[in-house]
């Protein structure tokens, strides 16, 4: 019998901002750059899905993107 047989990392991750559950902005307070610190430390490399529901795509998915943008170039 084996015991402490390791999982493979998830293969989705999921964000939003996490007070409400609505889409990032760049005002929000969360550090969204230390989740993605977390991820490339940990060697994730897959998918990333927004985990909130978006009323207004036009509007609200170029902010979201900015913010993403945001963490990976400071």
């Amino acid at each position: 019998m084996r015991f402490g047989v390791c999982m493979p990392i998830e293969q989705a991750e999921f964000i939003a901002n996490p007070v409400g559950r609505v889409p990032m902005t760049p005002q929000d307070t969360a550090d969204y750059k230390a989740f993605f610190r977390a991820l490339h430390f940990i060697g994730y490399n897959a998918r990333m899905s927004l985990e909130c529901p978006v009323k207004n795509p036009e509007t609200q998915l170029p902010v979201v993107l900015e913010v993403l943008h945001r963490c990976d170039n400071e």
